[in-house]
């Protein structure tokens, strides 16, 4: 009776052991989730501040997790914050040539665009890198 539950246990700790681990299971979660922000038209027209916020609420436990969400956070929300700010001011403009006063707003939208995008190109090879390198499993 010993012998086939000593067995017994010995199987399923060797099947628990099979499969990918939580740490890598951690990870490829993290970079679909950063590879459906990545993936995303950016063009500027569309909103994926929602992806971004989805990014910076997924789990992450490992050194490497941890880098990859945040640098990528950091530079995708720059991003997306100069891509609201021009689009903020397009619309400006185009109120304006149909006859609308142009407001000081556009100035100032134009400036956090510029800003923004620099924050974001500044960022986004420490975000790839991290990236990158949890996906060759060195994000442990």
């Amino acid at each position: 009776m010993h012998l086939r539950f000593g067995l017994g246990a010995l199987l399923f700790a060797t099947l628990g052991a099979c499969g990918p681990s939580p740490e890598e299971q951690e990870a490829a979660r993290l970079l679909v989730v950063i590879e459906r922000l990545r993936s995303a038209p950016a063009d500027g027209a569309q909103d994926r501040m929602p992806l971004v916020d989805a990014l910076a609420t997924t789990p992450a436990t490992t050194p490497g997790a941890i880098a990859a969400r945040d640098r990528c956070v950091d530079a995708y929300r720059a991003l997306e914050e100069a891509n609201a700010a021009e689009r903020r001011a397009r619309k400006a403009l185009a109120a304006a040539e149909s006859g609308g006063a142009l407001g000081a707003a556009v100035l100032t939208d134009v400036a956090l665009a510029e800003t923004r995008l620099a924050d974001s190109r500044t960022a986004m090879p420490a975000c790839e890198e991290a990236q990158a390198a949890l996906g060759r499993g060195k994000g442990k």
